[in-house]
């Protein structure tokens, strides 16, 4: 199910002048951090940052998490055009 609704929700992943939809662009540091979108896993970071995720219009929950440090929240409003988030994870103290 999870996989069928990622699919469905990457359907239009591609270059952004070419895309009917808006999305999100991720920049992220460390670029290692699992992303998740909809509590769906995305991808890394790193290979993300490439082009944007292509959405449909709407609020999406946004989760960058990696070991160590303190995970990220965000809604994000995706219309027409993409939006970009920036993040830097912190460091969990040992």
């Amino acid at each position: 199910m999870r996989v069928a609704a990622l699919v469905a929700m990457l359907a239009g992943c591609g270059d952004s002048e070419t895309a009917p939809t808006g999305g999100i662009r991720l920049v992220c540091e460390p670029d290692a951090a699992a992303v998740y979108v909809n509590e769906i896993y995305a991808g890394q970071a790193r290979s993300l940052a490439a082009g944007a995720i292509h959405l449909a219009p709407e609020v999406y929950r946004v989760e960058i998490a990696l070991e160590g440090y303190f995970p990220h929240y965000e809604e994000v409003r995706v219309g027409r055009r993409v939006v970009t988030v920036r993040v830097t994870l912190r460091a969990r103290p040992e």
